[in-house]
């Protein structure tokens, strides 16, 4: 084969490649639209509802209270947190930093016998954690003012 029919063929299959390749990423790409990381994001709702999860981490608070008051205590946080609110931030939010296929990846987990199991451990989790949380972000805030004065 002449030296010039090699290097078009050569040329040939680079440009298919490339095309091919090109064709790949746009496709991989094509799908994390707004509109479907919106439709994947409710995927991921309804695998992990936030009234579930309000519902675990009241019960988990409820814990540190005399046990006469619980189911009051439990009563109450239903009607003064507002899940709605925090079901559109959470919407928002996911559709804002995860692409289409980490939400399908997380909505996949949590669907899963592991991913449900870890789920219903979240509020006690949760629970265990925001007052450690919540008392370094008073420790930090407080040490910031010193350091204005």
């Amino acid at each position: 084969m002449p030296l010039k029919n090699i290097m078009v063929h050569r040329a040939l299959f680079q440009s298919l490649v490339l095309g091919f390749f090109l064709f790949s990423v746009q496709n991989i790409f094509a799908d994390d639209t707004k509109e479907a990381r919106i439709q994947a994001a409710e995927r991921y709702l309804a695998a992990v509802p936030i009234s579930q999860l309000l519902e675990d981490t009241f019960r988990e608070m409820s814990k540190s209270l005399p046990e006469a008051i619980r189911e009051g205590f439990i009563a109450q946080m239903r009607i003064v947190v507002r899940a709605d609110i925090l079901e559109a931030a959470t919407r928002a939010s996911l559709v804002r930093h995860f692409t289409v296929d980490e939400l399908n990846a997380m909505t996949e987990f949590y669907s899963s016998p592991h991913g449900a199991s870890a789920m219903r451990k979240f509020g006690a989790y949760m629970a265990d954690v925001m007052p450690a949380v919540q008392e370094e972000m008073i420790f930090g805030l407080d040490h910031m003012e010193r350091q204005v004065e």
